[in-house]
């Protein structure tokens, strides 16, 4: 056992309700929020597993097919963050222990800036050096 975590980190101001129609739009279905204290085989790679926490006014979505998607299509995100005016920021996350995953995928503005990955047999780098990573 290990860690399997991956998902996106978002400024939020709206409510649990507004959450789920979000995603639920974004995964073209209605979708269903999975407890993470609920259920012992949750998984954020099963399409089926999507979690959603609301704190300090940042959504934190647990479902890591947003996440692979991201790092495949920057402009797919960017178009969803600027159509849902998420545009502040938004950081992809992942740490798999037992893939050897790990990394981030940062968009600010409605734009991808950054993204770096280590992977098994992997190491991928994208975009610039933000502001954030260089203070």
């Amino acid at each position: 056992m290990g860690i399997s975590a991956g998902g996106l980190a978002v400024p939020f101001n709206g409510t649990m309700e507004n959450a789920i129609e979000l995603v639920s739009g974004w995964k073209n279905r209605t979708i269903n929020v999975v407890s993470l204290s609920e259920r012992t085989d949750f998984d954020t790679r099963y399409d089926n597993c999507i979690s959603l926490k609301i704190f300090n006014n940042v959504l934190i979505i647990y479902h890591a097919d947003f996440l692979f998607s991201a790092m495949d299509d920057h402009s797919l995100w960017a178009k969803r963050f600027k159509e849902s005016n998420l545009t502040e920021w938004v950081l992809f996350f992942a740490a798999y222990d037992s893939g050897g995953t790990y990394g981030y995928s940062f968009f600010q503005y409605g734009k991808f800036v950054r993204s770096v990955f280590q992977m098994v047999d992997d190491f991928k780098i994208e975009g610039r050096l933000s502001e954030l990573e260089q203070k």
